[in-house]
């Protein structure tokens, strides 16, 4: 795969995440699916280790074309993804451009070249998140 046409994959898959929760995710829960696991559900962890594996694929081919950091891990993903969900439970609905920012960062934090991030929230719309966050309780 040449070196641009990776690094479209990665940005597009990376860019679909917040776009995924807004299309077809309502609940604050549906955020962290994509970092769970789910032992029992014989098909939908079939489909979690595919969808692993092509991911793993994915990270060497970007390495390989030299647009992904060679110490990152495929472990760190569900990292990525973990703390993307946190933002879109904490935002949704009141600060639309904090899930692309969090994941363009982390973009340029493992990639070997940087680029444009998108522009931040509003200071409103961050005020209006923080004093509306709640934790999650036990």
């Amino acid at each position: 795969m040449p070196k641009l046409e990776c690094a479209g994959v990665l940005v597009t898959t990376a860019r679909t995440l917040p776009n995924a929760r807004e299309s077809s995710l309502t609940g604050s829960t549906n955020a962290t699916v994509p970092t769970q696991a789910f032992p029992g559900a014989g098909e939908f962890e079939e489909l979690r280790e595919q969808s692993y594996r092509r991911t793993v694929e994915l990270f060497d081919r970007a390495k390989d074309a030299g647009v992904l950091r060679l110490d990152f891990s495929p472990h760190d993903f569900p990292m990525l993804l973990m703390a993307n969900a946190g933002v879109v439970t904490a935002t949704a609905g009141l600060a639309p451009t904090t899930s692309p920012r969090l994941i363009a960062y982390l973009l340029q934090a493992f990639s070997t070249a940087s680029a444009p991030l998108p522009e931040p929230p509003t200071f409103e719309e961050m005020t209006e998140v923080l004093n509306r966050y709640e934790p999650p309780r036990p």
